[in-house]
């Protein structure tokens, strides 16, 4: 199965947190706010701002807000994922929020990690939820003992789902 339809699986599942969903969240646009700034061009009126900025910034596979109200058997297209639709908005301002970026196999896990800390850094910079926890959730494979030991010295929480046929 694809990556993205194991996220919808895992986020439609029990196992994932409550609230609503919204994926492809564009990470580091207060990095791209500099460029702009430092760029002495009077090119970037809001319009081109924003597509400059959600083709430059990375994307957080998903981003929960447990206060609000969850969609019912969410897809891609009930989903927000219009990433220009973040710039300039506060949607996660004031919010406790959970980043999740999902891989398919162990290998990624490392990767995965990067990601997190670099994603909820820049996450945290351009907004200002009001607490942040990471996930790094491994759909159709299984950590090994050595992954989660480093796990257990980081501010990130793995969720091992090895059999996401189970999860509905």
């Amino acid at each position: 199965m694809a990556h993205d339809q194991l996220l919808y699986q895992y986020i439609r599942s029990d196992a994932s947190p409550t609230g609503q969903w919204h994926v492809d969240v564009p990470s580091g646009l207060t990095v791209v706010e500099r460029q702009v700034a430092n760029s002495d061009t009077d090119e970037y009126d809001a319009e081109s701002f924003t597509r400059f900025a959600t083709n430059r910034a990375k994307e957080i596979d998903a981003v929960c807000i447990r206060s609000q109200p969850e969609i019912q058997e969410p897809t891609r297209s009930s989903l927000n994922h219009d990433k220009a639709r973040y710039v300039g908005s506060g949607v996660f301002d004031d919010e406790e929020v959970f980043l999740v970026e999902a891989k398919t196999s162990k290998d990624e896990l490392f990767k995965g990690l990067g990601q997190l800390e670099a994603y909820s850094t820049h996450f945290q910079e351009y907004w200002t939820p009001e607490s942040v926890e990471k996930l790094l959730v491994l759909l159709g494979a299984e950590a090994d003992a050595y992954i989660e030991e480093i796990l257990g010295e980081l501010p990130v929480r793995l969720v091992d789902i090895p059999d996401v046929s189970a999860l509905g």
